[in-house]
Formats: C-alpha cells, structure tokens, sequence
C-alpha cells in the first residue's frame, strides 16, 4: 500500500477577499408612498395589489408601516385589503 493518501474533494471553496462587499439597504419607498394615499382616502376597504409580488409579502411589509394609524390589513382567499377607519 502506498503511505500517501489519496485527497478527497471537498464540497466548498474557501477563497481571500479584501474587503467586504457593499450592501445597499432594503428600501420600499412604494409601501410608505401607498400608505400616505390611502390616508388621505374616504373610509372603506381598498384592495392591494403589487406587481410580481405575492400579498403575504405585501402584508408583511404594511403591518409594520400602519402602526398607530387609522389602518386595517386583512388577507381573504390570497388577496390583500386595507381598510381605512
């Protein structure tokens, strides 16, 4: 048998860098824009729709922005609405 072991391949490359890579913060200026609309709105339920984004996404993004606001979210059968009280 020969003393030297054969190597083995290993499922991931390590690799230097010299510095981080630069990360741009998540903006969604759209979703404070919406919220202002429907503020300025009469009362009522508004349906919500985005392009190429799914409602749950949509919702979660809003329950954060409507805190202390005269706002509703509600998801019925996978389609978002905002009522304004």
């Amino acid at each position: 048998m020969s003393s030297k072991k054969k190597e083995i391949e290993k499922p991931y490359n390590i690799k230097k860098v010299e510095a981080l890579p630069i990360i741009k913060k998540a903006r969604e200026p759209a979703y404070d824009q919406l919220v202002e609309d429907i503020l300025k709105m009469d009362k009522g339920f508004y349906e919500i729709m985005f392009e190429n984004k799914h409602p749950k996404t949509i919702y979660q993004a809003l329950k954060k922005r409507i805190t202390d606001k005269p706002l509703k979210l509600h998801l019925v059968k996978n389609k978002l609405y905002l009522e304004r009280t």
